[in-house]
């Protein structure tokens, strides 16, 4: 695989390992543009990055409510 293909694999497994799995939502201001849009957000979110952001932020913290 070329190197690009490589480095592409390593930002969508930062991506899924540090931003969705592990909440730091930070990383994404890393890893997407600033002009980040999602063209088919999930009902009630918004299509920028801050909007996932804080979907993220807010569905881990259910997930932490119901551990404690």
């Amino acid at each position: 695989m070329s190197e690009t293909t490589e480095a592409n694999k390593d930002i969508i497994r930062r991506l899924y390992d540090e931003f969705f799995t592990d909440g730091h939502v930070d990383v994404a201001d890393e890893l997407m543009t600033e002009g980040y849009v999602n063209h088919a957000p999930p009902p009630g979110i918004g299509p920028s990055r801050e909007d996932l952001k804080s979907a993220v932020v807010q569905f881990l913290g259910r997930f932490e409510a119901r551990a404690a």
